[in-house]
């Protein structure tokens, strides 16, 4: 069984990862990171910034109640110069929150978005704040009719309410849980807890077989549905259309 198996008629919404699966986050926040350790000296690869920033922005995201996601951010990097032994502006500490909703799509995004739009009922659950988001989605093309955020659920994922929420918001649409497909890349944010609810899931695999995790958390949870990129999977989808 594979990515090809997935029947388009089965499915009248999608419902996405933003950060990782449609904006590069990995690049967005690079654009802080990385001259942020040149300018400290540090002999330290990309892929060790972003394992740091990930780890760290899991365990900001644990605290309760919850931090918005220009804190979360901001803590993160502030734990990746203390595990550094080394200074952080208040400066360069705003600068990363204040960039979130600069970060880039990925080249095949938004034209895919645009397809799938034209077959199915979008939406997005997100790990970020709402002006952060709203900033993002404009850069989207506003494809998203459901918008779960962080502020929305009162948590982050792993944890569940982003999934209750938009299971809920689609209903009231009259589209029942069987009928949406989740487009994630991360398994630990993503297709573990999506998953466990009985979400049919698809997952982008942004890495490309890529070394190192980025901004991944190792997990085993995995779905037989897995894409290269956007692009494959609005091909894929939208195939008898047109």
């Amino acid at each position: 069984m594979g990515f090809t198996d997935l029947d388009p008629a089965d499915f009248d919404a999608l419902t996405f990862d933003c950060y990782g699966t449609l904006i590069d986050w990995e690049r967005g926040a690079l654009g802080i990171l990385r001259p942020w350790a040149d300018g400290q000296g540090l002999d330290a690869g990309d892929d060790d910034l972003l394992s740091r920033f990930a780890a760290a922005q899991a365990d900001q995201e644990t605290i309760r109640p919850i931090k918005r996601y220009p804190d979360v951010v901001g803590s993160a990097f502030a734990e990746i110069a203390a595990g550094y032994s080394k200074t952080l502006s208040a400066e360069d500490r705003e600068r990363l929150a204040r960039s979130i909703g600069d970060w880039p799509p990925f080249a095949d995004t938004v034209e895919a978005l645009g397809d799938l739009k034209a077959r199915f009922r979008l939406g997005v659950l997100s790990n970020v704040d709402v002006r952060s988001f709203a900033r993002t989605h404009a850069r989207l093309g506003n494809p998203m009719e459901v918008i779960v955020t962080a502020d929305d659920a009162g948590s982050y994922k792993p944890a569940l309410a982003h999934f209750h929420r938009g299971i809920e918001e689609f209903a009231k649409l009259g589209i029942a849980k069987a009928r949406i497909l989740h487009v994630a890349q991360s398994r630990f944010h993503d297709i573990a807890p999506a998953t466990s609810l009985g979400l049919t899931c698809a997952r982008v695999d942004r890495r490309g077989g890529r070394e190192g995790l980025g901004l991944n958390i190792p997990s085993a949870a995995e779905t037989p549905y897995v894409v290269g990129n956007m692009a494959e999977l609005a091909a894929h989808l939208c195939r008898d259309q047109g």
